[in-house]
């Protein structure tokens, strides 16, 4: 749920597009579920995050890359959606 203090893997890259538009704007698709790994330094098993898991999730995420500006990334988008259709976004 979202209490839990589990980290979300990366299952695999669906796609990546780059837009030139005043620098570079990437359009990333990821799935993600939940592992077994409960703080920031631990091996992630990709076999504890099945794609039958509940907590499933699809997640896009747009970052936009200009080198002449600090900082020089910038997430502008991220949104998560579960296999269910609940979404969560961050903009």
């Amino acid at each position: 749920g979202s209490g839990s203090k589990q980290k979300l893997g990366l299952l695999k890259v669906v796609s990546a597009t780059r837009q030139v538009v005043s620098g570079s704007l990437y359009t990333i698709k990821l799935q993600v579920a939940r592992t077994d790994c409960k703080n920031d330094v631990c091996a992630i098993s990709l076999s504890a995050a099945s794609r039958d898991d509940p907590d499933f999730n699809e997640c896009t995420v747009k970052i936009w890359d200009q080198p002449w500006v600090a900082p020089r990334y910038k997430i502008t988008e991220l949104k998560c959606s579960k296999r269910n259709a609940n979404e969560v976004s961050q903009q």
